[in-house]
Order: C-alpha cells, then sequence, then structure tokens
C-alpha cells in the first residue's frame, strides 16, 4: 500500500502543477480523487473489507459521474462522495503519526 499512497499523492499534486502551468494556454486540468471503487482492487490486493470500508465504497458510475461534472465546471479538483470529503477533512487534522495509525487499523479490518 505504501507504492499505491505515494502514487495517488503525486498524482494529486502533479494534476495541481500542471493545472497551474496550463491554465495560461487555455487547457484545463481536473484531478479526481476517487477514495474507495467497487472494484477488484481490494480483492487483489489481499484487502480485508470491514464495515467502514463497506461505508465509504463508492460505486465506479458515481465517481466517474462526479469527476466529469468537475471537469466540466472546470474545477480543479474532486472528492466524490460526502464520507470521503469527510475523512479528507479530518485527516487533514490529524499529526502524520496518528494517520499512519488510523490507516493501519482500518486496513486491518
Amino acid at each position: 500500500y505504501a507504492a499505491y499512497a505515494a502514487s495517488k499523492a503525486y498524482v494529486l499534486l502533479f494534476g495541481e502543477a500542471l493545472r497551474r502551468e496550463l491554465t495560461p494556454h487555455g487547457v484545463s486540468v481536473t484531478t479526481l480523487s476517487t477514495g474507495l471503487s467497487a472494484t477488484a482492487f481490494g480483492d487483489i490486493a489481499g484487502q480485508k473489507t470491514s464495515l467502514l470500508l463497506k461505508i465509504l465504497t463508492m460505486k465506479p458510475r458515481t465517481i466517474a459521474k462526479a469527476g466529469v461534472l468537475t471537469m466540466l465546471h472546470g474545477k480543479a479538483s474532486v472528492v466524490p462522495g460526502f464520507l470521503n470529503k469527510a475523512v479528507v477533512f479530518f485527516d487533514r487534522l490529524m499529526p502524520r503519526s496518528v494517520q499512519g495509525m488510523v490507516l493501519g487499523k482500518v486496513m486491518e479490518g
């Protein structure tokens, strides 16, 4: 999960940087931060499914629709779903050591 988490952070920051660089050229960039989606990823990764993970999981169609609508409105980024937005908000309030501990507990199931 370390490489996966790092790549998600990279994509978000890369998207933000591209947006700044390309806006003067009339190019819009929107970053979609999906959260958990109902795909086979968790099964393939051997992820245990807890009640919290089930609650946070969204359908791919819902995620895609949020991304497309956000892009069409010219916004920089979107985190689909109220609960995913809440997770991002509270995550920013926690020290990294607490974030890691919480994530570890969630991923353990």
